[in-house]
């Protein structure tokens, strides 16, 4: 088994693949989280940390996926459902 160069530059090269990978999907994940944070914010019209139905109510495709993102069931979405309820297929509002 010896030192073999070709292999250790293919291995390498994976590594810097790999590598690129991650950092985008951190990247990517940064901005998705500061953007739900923007978003959450925006939606709060109260300012209390929480997102209730009629905060919501200009949103049908969050409204409609309410009662599943509100986890524990209190009636209101800390931003951490907020985030998951975004994760939803077609859950995605325009804020304009």
């Amino acid at each position: 088994m010896g030192f073999h160069p070709s292999r250790s530059a293919a291995s390498g090269r994976r590594m810097s693949v790999v590598r690129s990978v991650a950092i985008a999907t951190t990247v990517l994940s940064t901005t998705a989280f500061a953007n739900a944070i923007g978003m959450f914010n925006t939606l709060d019209a109260d300012h209390n940390g929480l997102l209730r139905r009629p905060e919501l109510a200009a949103h049908p495709a969050l409204t409609a996926r309410f009662a599943q993102a509100d986890q524990n069931r209190d009636g209101a979405l800390s931003l951490a459902e907020f985030e998951a309820l975004l994760a939803m297929p077609g859950a995605t509002p325009s804020l304009e």
